[in-house]
């Protein structure tokens, strides 16, 4: 399985094994991830080695579930070590859950113009 992280930019069209990011122990532990430092003396990981090439410090990433099933991730960046606390996971949070209702009602509209099975 790959994942792509990035769907802007120069990273649009990168792709990613996910060895090469947290993102299946994030899934795994259905919680969010706290990543305080990226330096690239101390990440081995190609994912946060591209994110500190372009000033990013520190990230949260969250994972988007659907009826149970892993749909995506949030990832917010900061140029700032350290500057991400436990008030941005909260608002972090609340826009995931945001985002997962408008991304449920885009699928209802779709199953609905298309005839599609509802359930």
């Amino acid at each position: 399985m790959t994942v792509t992280e990035w769907g802007f930019g120069k990273f649009a069209e990168n792709v990613y094994g996910i060895t090469d990011s947290r993102f299946n122990d994030i899934a795994e532990m259905q919680g969010a991830f706290f990543l305080p430092e990226i330096s690239g003396d101390s990440i081995n990981i190609s994912y946060y080695k591209e994110q500190n090439d372009i000033g990013i410090k520190s990230s949260i990433i969250l994972p988007l579930f659907s009826k149970g099933d892993l749909v995506g991730y949030f990832d917010i960046g900061s140029v700032y070590y350290g500057r991400l606390t436990l008030e941005h996971l909260s608002t972090a949070e609340k826009i995931a859950s945001q985002i997962m209702v408008a991304l449920e009602h885009v699928k209802l509209y779709e199953d609905l113009e298309t005839g599609g099975n509802l359930l």
